[in-house]
């Protein structure tokens, strides 16, 4: 089984050293930019809140003992990351093609799908209290101020997390272990939905943990 197939090197276009011949690394499929800001901006966004998204969904939905290749077979994850991508996330990434963006995408989740990779939802999972600030309420703050508000499902993504740090098990009972639990009065409802208010301008925050709750017990689409 391969690991990992999916394999792009870009170097930033500035004063390259002579001794490396840029035509042949060129011909090998190397990519020479003059700004990297976009390609940082889609494996930040695309990637890395991507691997995020669909670990707190599966913690939430009680795949917490699943891969994350097996966590992208259910339906409603797949097709939660895939609406989170394409409407909230893309339209945040500057100076590449709608067609670029959503080829990366699309790779992204087939490499999520690679059970080669062996990657744990439990040890994604259980570092919420570091990766749901930096990449989702990052990106739903990034959302708010560019693309007119859309950022339904990764509201729900935070919703879901908080949910499991409030009750310590997912929607369907199963125990869910966080590293966060000693830190909770940091990560409490409040303390976030305050952070989100602020960012989304949503004073209602709150009210959603209820709906998404609902949603995570009859795996319900986010998006309907």
């Amino acid at each position: 089984r391969v690991p990992e197939g999916f394999v792009q090197l870009v170097i930033q276009d500035l004063d390259f050293p002579s001794v490396f011949p840029k035509a042949d690394l060129k011909k090998a499929g190397v990519l020479f930019e003059a700004k990297m800001d976009s390609y940082w901006q889609r494996k930040f966004l695309l990637l890395n809140a991507g691997h995020t998204i669909v670990a707190t969904l599966a913690q939430a939905l009680g795949l917490g003992g699943k891969t994350i290749a097996d966590a992208m077979q259910d339906l409603v994850i797949a097709h939660t990351l895939t609406q989170i991508h394409s409407q909230e996330l893309m339209p945040l990434i500057k100076d590449q093609s709608p067609e670029a963006l959503a080829k990366f995408a699309s790779d992204t989740r087939t490499r999520f799908l690679n059970p080669a990779l062996g990657d744990q939802v439990a040890r994604v999972g259980a570092e919420g209290g570091r990766k749901i600030p930096k990449y989702v309420l990052y990106s739903i703050r990034q959302a708010h101020s560019k693309n007119d508000g859309n950022f339904k499902g990764l509201t729900a993504v935070l919703a879901a997390w908080l949910l499991m740090l409030a009750e310590s098990k997912a929607a369907n009972g199963t125990p869910v272990m966080l590293k966060d639990e000693k830190n909770f009065e940091k990560y409490s409802l409040a303390t976030l939905g305050q952070q989100v208010r602020v960012a989304a301008n949503d004073p209602k925050i709150e009210s959603r943990t209820e709906a998404i709750k609902g949603m995570l017990k009859g795996k319900a689409d986010f998006f309907g």
